[in-house]
């Protein structure tokens, strides 16, 4: 549970409900609305170190160009703005 982050008690309740119920109901259960879901989970840290223990090749990733950030609503709609008119440009 450390890993998560999620209290002992937390996980529990949400895995008994899960037990019950399946993946459906659990974003109700966490206050949003009746949801159908379906789960999957993987964390990449977890798979290089996996690729790693088995000699395996990870692969290079180039290093971000920009970072954009935003602080309150008017920035953030100014952000996405910004990020959707680099994307549009193939520079971000």
């Amino acid at each position: 549970m450390s890993e998560l982050d999620i209290p002992r008690s937390t996980f529990y309740k949400w895995y008994a409900y899960y037990l019950d119920n399946g993946y459906d109901g659990l974003i109700d259960q966490l206050g949003g609305e009746k949801t159908p879901a379906v789960g999957f989970a993987s964390g990449i840290e977890r798979i290089i170190l996996n690729l790693k223990r088995q000699n395996m090749a990870v692969p290079a990733t180039a290093a971000p160009r920009f970072f954009v950030a935003c602080l309150g609503e008017t920035a953030a709609l100014a952000a996405f703005k910004l990020t959707a008119e680099l994307r549009r440009a193939s520079i971000f």
